[in-house]
C-alpha cells in the first residue's frame, strides 16, 4: 500500500537549485562503449558508496579485516572506478519524459529496467535512512518503484485506474493484474527470484512527498505539512473503501482517532497562516494516527519521505524571526522524531533529498539517521569507502541500490537502438549519437561506478532527436550532423535555478570568482583538443580542485564566512558537480560547463549582458573587432564596472584588472571565439597581462581566431589609461587620454609580441567609473616577416 499527496500547495523549493545472469567480473584494462573514462587519473584512489553509521564494536571489527590502503601510498587506481555492469534490460521504442513509473509502461514508452533497486533497498536500507542526490536522478521514479512492488493494496490511484463505484472489485484485480505484468519479464524476477516471491505485495507502504512544503512561515508549513500528511491518509481509506476491505477490530478506533485527526487538518487548511500557526502538534498528531492506524491494520509497513529536505531549505532561505524558527525548527525535530526515531510501527525507513540537511539542532529528533552516501563529500566518507573499492559488481546490497540512479552506458545505447529503429539507416550514426550525449551529459560518478548519464537530459535528448528526425525527408551525413547538433541543448539545466549557488557567489563575489575561474579552466584544459593549425603552445594544466571536508548546515547554509569546501560540497550534492577523483571535484559536461561560464560572467561583467536583449552572443566582440567596432567592447567594460561599484573593497585603481577580467568572461561565453566554430574553448582564448615586448610591457594581450578562423593569429593589445573621477565630465580629456595609449602602443612597438600573428588590433582604453572610452586601430600583414600595414576592416581582401 502506498499512501501519498495527490494535490499540494507551492512550489518546489528543491528544484531552485535539484542478461538475466549477472555479469561477470570485469577486466581493468577492457573499456566498455560509451565509457566516460577520458578524464579518470591512473594513480589516484578510488570510490565507492559509503554507509555511515553510528560504529559498533562488531562494525569496527568488520572494517578491521577489510583490504585498508592508507591515505598517502599507492592504492585502488581511479580506473578501477567503472562503469556499471550490472544486468540490463530496456524495453518500449517511444521516448518520453516523466518521474511516474507506472506511466512508463503504458504508449510504448522506453523504460530502462530498474527493479533490482528493490532487492539492494531490502538489503541496504534500516529503521532510518537517507538518500540524497541531485534533482531529475530518479529518486521518485524508484520511491513509486517500491511502492508497487511491495504494497498490498491496489493503488489505483498510482496506476492511474478510476474504478466504478460499482465494480470496484474488478478494479483491485486489474491492479494486481497490471503490477504482475510490470515485474513479470524483470531483472528483479530473473536475478532474484526467491527474493520476489518473498515479498512481493507483502509489505504495506506509506508513501509521502514534502514536495510542496515550502511556505516560509510556520502557519503555513502547518498547512502543507498536514495537507501532505492527509493526501496520504486520506488515499488510504479510499484504497480500502474500492477493495472492499474489513477494518480490523483491532484498528477501528485507530480508524476513528485518524478521521478525527483529518477533520481538524481539513479546518485549518482553510484558516490564515496566523491562526494556523497555534497548530504546532498537529503534523506529529496526524502521522501518529496515521502510522497506528496501518500497525494495526497492517502489521509493520515500510516509510519513504520524498523531498524530506524542502521544509528544512525554507527555514534556512525564507526571512523568518528568531522566534518563528525555533517554532518551525522544534515542530519539524517533532515530526520527524515521530516519523522515524520513536516509530515502532515501521518495518524500514527511508527520506530521500537533494541535501544532506542537518538535524542535530532539533535536540533529541531524527538523530539515528543513517546516511547512504552515495556521492561521499568528506575524506572520511572516501576513506570509509576505499576500504571496500576493489569489490566487484555484486548481485545484491548497495551495487543494486546505487546503479538505479541515473544512467549507464548500456542503458543509454539501447536506449537509442529503440527509439531509432523507426528511421532506417540510422543505425550506422548511432557513434556519433552516442559520442554526442557522452560530451552533453555523461561524466557523473555514484559510488564506485563511473560514466553515469544524467536520465533526464538523455531522455529529453532522445525525444529532440527522434522529433528532428520525422522532420527530415532524406538522412545524409550533413543532415544527421546538423540534427544531432541541434538536439542537443540543456535540459537538466532548464529544470530548477542556480539562485541558491548564484547568492552565495555574489555574497563573496571575490572568493567565488577565483574558484568557479578555476573550475570552468580545469575543465576547458582537461577537454583540451589540439587544433590542426597550433601556434601557440598549449597552457599549463591546471591544478585539480579540491574539496575537502565540510559541515553543510554549519558552514554553507549558515555560516558568516565564504567556505570552499561547503560550497563545493553543496554543488556536488546539487549535481553540478562531479567526483574526478577521491579527494577532487570538477564540472561533468557540456551541459553543465555552459552554466558555470554564464554564473563567472555573470560576477564579472554583470547580468546585463549575459541575460535578456542585450546579451552577448557567440563570437559578437571578436567579429565587431574585425571591423575596428569597439562599441560591444566599450559596452563589456562599462558592464563589469557596475559590478565593482558599491562593494566594500571597491577601489578605483581596481578598474584596470577588472576589465581584464571582463575580457576573460567574456571569453567563456564564445564573444571571443569564432562564429563558425561549434563550442566557445577558453584556450582559444589566450590572455596575457603585462606581456614584454619592445620597448616596455603593455597592459593587456589577447590571442584570438582570425578571420580565415585560424586559431591565435589575430592580436589584440590593450594599453589602459585610468581616468580620475574630476576628470569624468570631459569627453576631450578622455578621448585624448584613450589616444595617448594607442600612441604609446605603437612608439613602444608593443606589436612586436606578435611573433605569429597575420592581424591585430591595437586599442587604447581608457577607463573610470562607468566611463570607458575606446580608440583603435586594425593592422594586417603577409608573413611574420613583413611590417604591419594599418586597415579600416579584416573582412576586406587584402590590397594587392
Amino acid at each position: 500500500m502506498i499512501l501519498r499527496r495527490r494535490h499540494g500547495r507551492g512550489t518546489d523549493t528543491a528544484t531552485a537549485l535539484r542478461t538475466a545472469q549477472p555479469s561477470a567480473e570485469r577486466n581493468p584494462e577492457q573499456v566498455e562503449e560509451g565509457d566516460d573514462t577520458r578524464n579518470i587519473p591512473t594513480d589516484d584512489m578510488s570510490m565507492r558508496a559509503v554507509i555511515r553509521q553510528p560504529q559498533t564494536a562488531e562494525s569496527s571489527a568488520a572494517v578491521a579485516d577489510m583490504p585498508h590502503t592508507p591515505i598517502g601510498q599507492t592504492g585502488p587506481s581511479m580506473a578501477n572506478l567503472r562503469p556499471s555492469d550490472s544486468p540490463t534490460r530496456v524495453s518500449g521504442t517511444r521516448a518520453s519524459l516523466g518521474t511516474q513509473f507506472a506511466a512508463s509502461f503504458s504508449d510504448d514508452r522506453v523504460c530502462v529496467d530498474k527493479t533490482l533497486v528493490c532487492k539492494g533497498f531490502w538489503d541496504v536500507v534500516d529503521n532510518t535512512s537517507r538518500i540524497c542526490l541531485p534533482r531529475r536522478s530518479g529518486k521518485t521514479f524508484n520511491l513509486q518503484l517500491l511502492q508497487l512492488f511491495f504494497s498490498p493494496l491496489p493503488e489505483l490511484d498510482c496506476l492511474g485506474i478510476m474504478p466504478d463505484d460499482d465494480d470496484s472489485g474488478r478494479a483491485t484485480m486489474l491492479s494486481r493484474t497490471t503490477r504482475e505484468s510490470f515485474f513479470k519479464e524483470s531483472l528483479l524476477k530473473k536475478v532474484h527470484g526467491d527474493f520476489y516471491d518473498a515479498h512481493f505485495m507483502k509489505h504495506a507502504v506509506i508513501f509521502i512527498s514534502f514536495d510542496s512544503c515550502d511556505t516560509k512561515s510556520i502557519g503555513g508549513m502547518i498547512i502543507d505539512l498536514c495537507g501532505a500528511i492527509s493526501g496520504t491518509a486520506l488515499s488510504l481509506l479510499e484504497e480500502l473503501n474500492h477493495s472492499k476491505a474489513l477494518i480490523c477490530p483491532n484498528a477501528q478506533y485507530a480508524e476513528k482517532n485518524l478521521r478525527t485527526c483529518l477533520e481538524t487538518a481539513e479546518r485549518i487548511s482553510g484558516m490564515s497562516e496566523d491562526e494556523a500557526a497555534r497548530y504546532r502538534v498537529l503534523p506529529s498528531t496526524l502521522f501518529s494516527a496515521l502510522s497506528k492506524f496501518v500497525r494495526r491494520q497492517f502489521g509493520q509497513y515500510i516509510l519513504l519521505l520524498d523531498e524530506y529536505d524542502i521544509p528544512f531549505l525554507s527555514l534556512l532561505e525564507g526571512n523568518w524571526d528568531e522566534a518563528g524558527r525555533d517554532h518551525a525548527s522544534s515542530m519539524l525535530g517533532k515530526l520527524f522524531q515521530t516519523m522515524f526515531k520513536g516509530n515502532k510501527d515501521k518495518l524500514k525507513g527511508l527520506m530521500t533529498g537533494v541535501f544532506e540537511m542537518s538535524m542535530i539542532k532539533m535536540g533529541s529528533g531524527p538523530n539515528n539517521v543513517k546516511d547512504i552516501q552515495l556521492i561521499p563529500t568528506s575524506t572520511a566518507e572516501v576513506c570509509s569507502s576505499l576500504q571496500v573499492s576493489a569489490v566487484p559488481h555484486t548481485t545484491d546490497s548497495i551495487d543494486h541500490l546505487t546503479d538505479a540512479f541515473w544512467f549507464n552506458a548500456k542503458e543509454v545505447r539501447k536506449m537509442l537502438e529503440n527509439c531509432t529503429a523507426q528511421f532506417p539507416g540510422f543505425t550506422e550514426y548511432h557513434d556519433d549519437v552516442m559520442d554526442k550525449i557522452r560530451n552533453f551529459y555523461n561524466g557523473y560518478y555514484i559510488g564506485r561506478f563511473s560514466g553515469k548519464y544524467n536520465p533526464w537530459s538523455v531522455c529529453s535528448f532522445l525525444q529532440k532527436l527522434c522529433d528532428n528526425l520525422r522532420l527530415c525527408p532524406q538522412l545524409d551525413q550533413a543532415t544527421v550532423t546538423r540534427v544531432i547538433k541541434s538536439s542537443a541543448q540543456q535540459f537538466w539545466v532548464k529544470t530548477g535555478s542556480t539562485k541558491l549557488i548564484m547568492d552565495q557567489c555574489k555574497r563573496y563575489r571575490d572568493e567565488a570568482t577565483g574558484l568557479l575561474n578555476k573550475l570552468v579552466v580545469e575543465y576547458e584544459e582537461r577537454n583540451y583538443q589540439p587544433t590542426e593549425v597550433q601556434l601557440a603552445p598549449r597552457p599549463t594544466l591546471p591544478k585539480s580542485i579540491s574539496l575537502g571536508d565540510a559541515n553543510l548546515a554549519t558552514s554553507y547554509f549558515e555560516g558568516s564566512q565564504f567556505s570552499r569546501a561547503a560550497f563545493l560540497s553543496i554543488c556536488l550534492q546539487a549535481g553540478y558537480l562531479t567526483r574526478r577523483t577521491a579527494f577532487t571535484v570538477c564540472i561533468p559536461n557540456e551541459e553543465l560547463v555552459l552554466v558555470w561560464r554564464n554564473m563567472l560572467a555573470e560576477l564579472v561583467i554583470g547580468e546585463s549582458l549575459t541575460r535578456g536583449p542585450q546579451e552577448l552572443t557567440r563570437g559578437e566582440i571578436l567579429t565587431a573587432l574585425w571591423q575596428n567596432n569597439t562599441q560591444r567592447l566599450r559596452d563589456l567594460i562599462v558592464s563589469s564596472h557596475q559590478v565593482l561599484v558599491g562593494r566594500a573593497r571597491f577601489k578605483e585603481s581596481q578598474f584596470a584588472n577588472h576589465a581584464a577580467n571582463s575580457l576573460k568572461a567574456a571569453a567563456m561565453l564564445g564573444a571571443l571565439s569564432h562564429n563558425d566554430a561549434e563550442v566557445g574553448i577558453l584556450t582559444d582564448t589566450i590572455v596575457i597581462r603585462e606581456p614584454s615586448a619592445g620597448q616596455g610591457r603593455s597592459d593587456m594581450v589577447m590571442y584570438l581566431a582570425s578571420t580565415t578562423n585560424a586559431p591565435r593569429q589575430f592580436g589584440v593589445i590593450i594599453e589602459f589609461k585610468f581616468i580620475p573621477s574630476e576628470k569624468l565630465g570631459d569627453d576631450e580629456y578622455c578621448k585624448e587620454l584613450a589616444d595617448k595609449g594607442l600612441k604609446q602602443i605603437n612608439d613602444r612597438a608593443y606589436k612586436d609580441i606578435l611573433g605569429s600573428c597575420l592581424e591585430c588590433i591595437t586599442i587604447g582604453l581608457a577607463i573610470g567609473i562607468n566611463t570607458a572610452v575606446v580608440k583603435s586601430q586594425l593592422y594586417r600583414r603577409d608573413t611574420t616577416l613583413s611590417d604591419w600595414d594599418a586597415v579600416n576592416s579584416l573582412l576586406n581582401p587584402p590590397s594587392n
